[in-house]
């Protein structure tokens, strides 16, 4: 590929960018088609970079609205595997790479790729200690506010990972939360319900991850069931609080 790309072309080069989309997977969970999340990272150059992880994108899978050279593009990608009961996150998964990224949104430009790589190898192996160290888990492709018995609150999937990643990314900048850059179009389960931004900045033992994780953390998430007994207007117009049979 990379004699194709390069061969008789000077590159103009560009910053590099970070874009989020997404492609297809078969959920083995549900049995279902479902649309897994990933990020690419990509720059234009036609020099030989030291970490050997950075791979030569052909220009035809290039987002139509990159702003670099499209015909000497490198890229990595991240995304969490697929492997039931466990989220993490990996650089260059197969069908990451091999895979067109669809919906394709352009995060951020003009950062240092390299050192990007850095930290997230870094908050990769956090957020594997995070999970190893509690009752975080991937059960489901498609992770539940809560259940039949109440709040799910450890509940998460590859796709919360990165919507997750991006709050963590673009917070430590001072900008914006990074999981309003959904990928377009597709139907990406669980980016909603992301990874804590806190489980990605150290690791936390197993009761802290739980305060991380609890109600209050998703205020919005609390069951039907929990909220709509707690206050009640009395027929003298006064108000009356009941306790909830799933508060702890």
């Amino acid at each position: 590929m990379k004699a194709e790309v390069y061969k008789g072309h000077k590159c103009e080069g560009g910053l590099a960018e970070l874009w989020v989309g997404y492609h297809p997977i078969y959920s083995d969970e549900q049995n279902v088609w479902i649309d897994h999340a990933k990020i690419w990272v990509m720059i234009s150059t036609s020099k030989s970079l030291p970490d050997s992880r950075w791979k030569d994108l052909s220009p035809e899978k290039v987002p139509l609205d990159y702003e670099g050279d499209r015909n000497c593009v490198k890229f990595f990608s991240l995304g969490s595997g697929f492997v039931q009961g466990e989220i993490k996150g990996q650089v260059n998964e197969e069908g990451d790479l091999t895979k067109d990224l669809l919906g394709a949104v352009q995060v951020k430009t003009g950062f240092d790729p390299s050192k990007l790589l850095t930290d997230i190898d870094k908050v990769n192996l956090i957020i594997d200690q995070n999970f190893a160290n509690s009752s975080l888990k991937r059960w489901s492709a498609f992770p539940q506010d809560w259940n039949y018995w109440g709040f799910d609150w450890d509940e998460f999937n590859g796709n919360g990972y990165i919507s997750g990643f991006l709050n963590y990314l673009m917070k430590a900048e001072g900008n914006e939360e990074g999981q309003e850059s959904k990928p377009l179009g597709g139907n990406v389960d669980g980016w909603e319900k992301d990874i804590p931004i806190e489980l990605f900045q150290k690791v936390y033992s197993k009761d802290e991850v739980r305060k991380v994780t609890d109600n209050d953390h998703f205020p919005d998430w609390r069951p039907e069931e929990e909220t709509k007994g707690e206050t009640q207007t009395s027929s003298t117009g006064e108000e009356t609080q009941q306790l909830s049979s799933l508060d702890p």
